[in-house]
This record gives C-alpha cells, structure tokens and sequence, in this order.
C-alpha cells in the first residue's frame, strides 16, 4: 500500500520571494534545526496552542536573530520563523503540529498536564489579583 504523504506551503522570503511545498519531514528538520542552532524549546509554548490556552506564541531571540510565530486557526496552525536573512512562513493541519513541533520527550502526557495545571494555577493567580487590585 503506498505511504500518504502530506505536503504544506511553504513560504521563503528574502530579496525574492519564492515559494515551495515541503513534505511534513522536511517541516521537521527545519524545526529541529531551529532548536539546535537557537536553543529556542519550542514544546511548551505550542503544547498550549494546541490545546486552546492561547491562539498564539510568539518567541524571539536578539543574538542571534530569531523569530518564532505560531497562531491556531480552526483547523490548522500558521507559523512563521524570522532569521536575520530570511522569513520562512508554513501551515499545517493542527494532527500534524503536534508530531512536528513538540520533541517526543515533551509529549509525556504527565509533563503536559503538569503544564495544563501550572499555567491554570498562573491564571488564577492573575485573576485573584486582578480582582484584589479592583476591589
């Protein structure tokens, strides 16, 4: 039987814009090349995208440059990745994100409801003081 295989816009501006499509894998290894060369973990941020806490993240570097935008739309996931020479811009349906974008060590279901409670706990928080500020 042959092997679906998912291909997504991608999007590279420089100079010239040029557009391309890309096979999930290589979505993969520009990722991970991005946590490698930047030390930027990813895997918390979009785990909360992907649940619904936020509809976006956003996470930037000044030395070296690097710039990381996610947003959840209904049925897929808009990212786009600033370097110092490049813009790269790319979708993906929302069951291929979690594959691509979270590190298979960050997918251990305690690690994750840990976070979901953590940053609950952290809203709550806000909420309370919020309310203490008003009264």
């Amino acid at each position: 039987m042959p092997k679906t295989v998912y291909l997504h816009s991608v999007s590279i501006r420089g100079v010239t814009q040029t557009k391309e499509y890309a096979a999930s894998e290589r979505i993969d290894e520009s990722v991970a090349a991005l946590r490698a060369v930047y030390k930027i973990s990813l895997g918390r941020y979009v785990q909360d995208l992907l649940a619904g806490i936020v509809d976006s993240v956003s996470v930037a570097k000044d030395s070296p440059y690097c710039y990381f935008h996610a947003r959840r739309l209904e049925k897929s996931l808009s990212i786009t990745i600033k370097e110092k020479d490049r813009i790269v811009e790319f979708s993906m349906p929302l069951h291929e994100a979690k594959r691509i974008l979270i590190p298979s060590s960050d997918r251990n279901p305690l690690t994750m409801s840990k976070i979901y409670v953590e940053t609950h706990q952290k809203i709550a928080s806000y909420r309370s003081d919020l309310l203490n500020h008003l009264s």
